[in-house]
């Protein structure tokens, strides 16, 4: 990056609505090669541990 850039009066994170970032292991990341590949599988994931819950109780 030149010299001469001010960032002191810059905001962290400005346009970023609450994301994360996480390592996936290598057999997985072969898997999931994007994120939404990851988001579905975990959407689905979610749902059906949703059901699990609602039978149980």
């Amino acid at each position: 990056m030149k010299n001469g850039y001010d960032f002191s009066k810059g905001e962290c994170d400005k346009y970023v609505e609450d994301t994360r970032t996480v390592l996936l292991e290598p057999d997985k990341a072969k898997e999931f090669t994007n994120s939404e590949s990851v988001n579905k599988a975990l959407s689905t994931f979610l749902k059906q541990q949703q059901k699990l819950n609602t039978k149980t109780e």
